[in-house]
């Protein structure tokens, strides 16, 4: 074989022509390549909007509101706390800025705490189903109790504060957010 006919023989044999893989055998390969991709595709899909493994579905990000201070008293929004699910505050005074959150668990419990992460310094969280999430460090608690699930900080959640829910304000005890200090 020469010139041309010799290379539409290679051709025809690089292929997979009458020497090179059966013409079945190709077309199960690219059909596997395309389930297998159309796989990972539904899989990445799923994973922004299924349920964690936390429970209920989505991420549900931090929502900066404004907390005020009154009477021995730092009072969030009872209704932007429920209905963000998950509320930032800085509270101010005496030159001294603590960060706060506020959410609501599963139960409908609504939580006050410092909002932080003590060995990595975050103040920022979010949901994920029933566990609080360190944006940082990736440290998973349990919405209802608090208690470590997961990653490297699990033994310094978020710092509970003394608190009440009256009308249709989230009260919390003004001395002992200004007194706050990170834990040893």
């Amino acid at each position: 074989m020469g010139g041309r006919e010799g290379r539409r023989q290679a051709v025809r044999q690089a292929a997979g022509g009458a020497t090179g893989i059966p013409s079945g055998w190709k077309t199960a390969a690219v059909l596997v390549i395309i389930v297998v991709a159309a796989g990972v595709v539904a899989a990445l899909r799923a994973s922004k909007v299924a349920p964690s493994a936390g429970g209920s579905a989505g991420r549900v990000e931090m929502t900066d509101v404004k907390v005020v201070a009154a009477g021995g008293q730092i009072a969030f929004d009872l209704a932007a706390v429920k209905t963000s699910r998950l509320v930032y505050a800085d509270y101010k005074a005496n030159g001294k800025t603590v960060p706060l959150l506020a959410y609501t668990s599963p139960s409908g419990k609504v939580v006050a705490a410092v909002s932080v992460c003590e060995p990595c310094a975050s103040t920022r969280f979010h949901l994920d189903g029933k566990l609080l999430v360190c944006n940082t460090c990736g440290t998973q608690w349990e919405l209802e109790t608090l208690k470590g699930v997961a990653g490297g900080c699990q033994k310094y959640p978020p710092q509970k504060l003394t608190g009440e829910t009256k009308g249709d304000k989230v009260l919390v005890n003004e001395a002992s957010v200004a007194g706050w200090k990170p834990r040893p």
